[in-house]
């Protein structure tokens, strides 16, 4: 088609915070709704898996890449009208919290900092310090792209959970833009709040490598496993789930390394790419941590970051 350019071959790792992951059998960057529509019609015609990519922050794709069609959004226009922005799906969240606190507009400062984009953000329901995403998202616009249906989502209807949503149960809809609703506050104290969560989380190291952020969800625990956090912490458990660092923690593994993958000391739920890492080393940490922690504890780590197999 010729409004839109399909590559082949190309290296899927450059686009992802993890810098892991092969080529892209096909990949086409898509600016509009129409070019979106062209690019899904385009897999379909050709019987071909399809995969989303909006900021690459919370995927890992494996060292063979993707046997398909890799489309790359770029949806970022965006706009406010009195408190409401909206946004398109590929706009970086980060940014979009900043033009917000400029027009003292705030409520989602805590977020500052957190890689990706805003749909992304949206369809794992992204949180951090006690906020997440669900708090002010007003509603969605998605498409489904089997069928090419475009829908308006409210927020009751997201079914919005703990790193979850509607549209990461359903990837088949494809988040378009998002109304963010916000509140008024003093541009002055908005910046210096951003400020500080983003210098919180580079104490933590969490911009200071390549990797995907939380790995792990942090899991429910039984009332024995909570107690014991708390003791440790001196802080509540939020919604009956301990920290999945803490566990990864208490089970010797922080700092442990299979190749180029580590589970940062400190940080112990980030795994980060230390130089060279494979999708195979990722796995292997992964599927070891999950172990310890199964065999100490008897719960079952889930990931959080969306692993995409060749």
């Amino acid at each position: 088609m010729k409004e839109i350019n399909i590559r082949e071959n190309v290296p899927l790792g450059p686009l992802t915070t993890f810098r892991i992951g092969g080529p892209a059998r096909y990949l086409v960057k898509v600016k509009n709704e129409r070019e979106l529509s062209s690019a899904l019609a385009w897999a379909e015609e050709r019987n071909l898996r399809k995969f989303i990519l909006s900021g690459g922050s919370n995927v890992l794709f494996a060292d063979s890449g993707f046997d398909g069609l890799v489309i790359c959004l770029g949806l970022n226009g965006f706009e406010f009208e009195g408190n409401v922005l909206r946004a398109g799906a590929a706009c970086e969240l980060l940014r979009m919290i900043e033009v917000s606190a400029e027009r003292g507009l705030g409520a989602w400062q805590s977020l500052a900092g957190i890689p990706g984009t805003v749909g992304g953000a949206v369809r794992g329901n992204a949180g951090a310090f006690g906020t997440e995403i669900a708090a002010v998202v007003r509603a969605v616009e998605a498409m489904d792209s089997r069928s090419g249906e475009r829908r308006r989502f409210e927020n009751r209807r997201i079914n919005f959970s703990y790193r979850n949503s509607f549209f990461k149960q359903n990837p088949s809809w494809v988040i378009l833009s998002v109304e963010i609703e916000l509140s008024p506050a003093e541009p002055d104290e908005l910046a210096r709040q951003i400020a500080a969560v983003i210098a919180r989380r580079r104490q933590r190291g969490i911009h200071d490598r390549p990797s995907a952020g939380s790995f792990f969800l942090n899991p429910e625990a039984d009332a024995r496993v909570r107690e014991m956090f708390e003791r440790d912490k001196g802080t509540v458990c939020r919604h009956g789930r301990v920290p999945a660092g803490w566990l990864i923690e208490e089970v010797g593994l922080a700092g442990h390394r299979i190749g180029g993958a580590v589970s940062v000391p400190g940080l112990a739920n980030c795994i980060a790419n230390v130089g060279g890492a494979t999708f195979e080393d990722v796995m292997m940490l992964s599927s070891f941590i999950k172990q310890r922690v199964r065999d100490t504890f008897g719960i079952q780590l889930r990931e959080e970051v969306t692993v995409v197999p060749g």
